[in-house]
């Protein structure tokens, strides 16, 4: 055999081997595991380095004064909270009744104001199988409500994405500081386009191949949900702003602050095993609103909001239990 074959030879049965472990792997749940560590250690990493930074801007935190402005603004946020799961219950009936199925709004509520708590447990996905177990309660089915599920996340990170993209191109410095961090200036803009595009790709076909297989689908239903959902990330972002205005005494643009918000969740929303997005959140915040904020306040700012989301989500919960009370 002459060398060129031989090579050959060699290649086709290493990738051979190679396609028949990723096979294994993957029918074993490898890919899942290996997914799921490299999220669980991204997070940890984050929560490390910004615990890090928060420490060296520990002053700014220290000299924070609670006045009734500060407070109302705390307050502000945290009542505002239940709304955001208002919206999203409106959008998870919508998505249900695309695919056919009917739930009340009271019931949508219920379940997802609930089993939203559980996105604080490890995992990141205790939320998702809670609003499976309590929608079978409404005699929805499991495919029914995963099938709504797809739609509402596609809605959420394309539009949250989008949203993030629209502020990257009006905040002039927040766009420089990312251009100092590429070769390209063309970079930013190819690299969110392609990122959205594969996203979206990707889970449209994972939605065809197999949950939404037999399940009815149209492309504009993405467009109306997505509708809906501009208005979550319009109240995440005006509770960052008043957060900002009201504790800190910092103005910022709400466009902007909404769009880094919303590329903040976007990103802890796509981390495997961050729960509630914790530490990544944190990150891309302090990175993003960095650029239009004094030094240290970007990084109190993250804590206050996750604060205010803890005690928001604590609220939401309470309501839930309130209406699941309501209706017995």
């Amino acid at each position: 055999m002459n060398p060129i074959a031989k090579t050959q030879t060699v290649q086709l049965n290493s990738l051979h081997l190679l396609g028949s472990w990723a096979k294994k792997a993957s029918q074993s749940g490898g890919w899942k595991r290996l997914v799921r560590c490299v999220g669980v250690v991204l997070t940890i990493v984050s929560v490390i380095g910004y615990s890090y930074t928060l420490i060296g801007h520990f002053d700014v935190l220290a000299s924070l004064e609670l006045t009734r402005f500060s407070l109302a603004a705390t307050a502000f946020g945290i009542v505002l909270y239940p709304a955001i799961y208002g919206l999203a219950a409106g959008i998870w009936i919508y998505s249900l009744r695309c695919l056919g199925a009917s739930l009340p709004w009271r019931a949508s509520a219920e379940i997802g104001f609930t089993a939203q708590f559980g996105k604080y447990l490890p995992g990141n996905v205790a939320h998702h199988v809670a609003r499976v177990v309590f929608a079978k309660r409404y005699n929805v089915t499991t495919k029914l409500v995963l099938g709504s599920m797809v739609i509402e996340t596609l809605c959420l990170v394309g539009c949250g994405g989008l949203i993030a993209l629209l502020a990257l191109l009006g905040e002039a410095e927040l766009r420089m500081q990312i251009f100092d961090l590429l070769p390209s200036k063309r970079w930013p803009y190819w690299l969110v386009a392609a990122l959205l595009t594969c996203l979206s790709t990707g889970a449209f076909l994972v939605c065809q191949k197999g949950l939404l297989k037999t399940l009815p689908f149209k492309p504009q239903w993405l467009i109306h949900g997505s509708i809906l959902t501009v208005f979550v990330f319009v109240l995440h972002g005006l509770i960052a702003q008043a957060v900002l205005v009201g504790v800190f005494q910092v103005s910022a643009p709400l466009a902007t602050v909404t769009g880094v918000f919303a590329l903040a969740w976007v990103v802890g929303f796509l981390t495997p095993g961050a729960p509630a997005g914790i530490g990544v959140r944190e990150v891309v915040l302090t990175l993003g609103l960095g650029t239009i904020c004094p030094p240290g306040v970007a990084v109190g700012l993250a804590a206050v909001l996750r604060l205010v989301s803890t005690c928001g989500d604590g609220l939401t919960y309470l309501i839930g239990r309130w209406l699941c009370g309501g209706r017995r």
